[in-house]
């Protein structure tokens, strides 16, 4: 199962994983470990999805093949890819 790990804030350390089956199936996100949110059917993120952060913050999910779209309310999204390593 692939997995990727973000900073939520830029230069910040990697708090956000997202791991998930092939084409983004079982997708799961969490944050510093706990699980926050999970999708079985791609589909279902095509338009973003609203998730709590712990501190009380929002998260917007979204896969935009190959770019995973994680944005807080308020602020500009940002784009990160979500292809595995090479």
């Amino acid at each position: 199962m692939p997995e990727k790990s973000f900073a939520l804030e830029p230069g910040g350390t990697s708090r956000l994983g997202v791991s998930w089956r092939g084409g983004y199936k079982g997708l799961s996100v969490s944050c510093d470990g706990q699980p926050l949110a999970s999708f079985d059917d791609p589909k279902e993120l095509k338009k973003p999805h609203r998730v709590a952060l712990p501190d009380g913050s929002t998260l917007d999910v979204q896969v935009a093949s190959p770019f995973l779209s994680p944005g807080s309310c308020g602020a500009a999204p940002r784009w990160l890819s979500a292809s595995p390593s090479r």
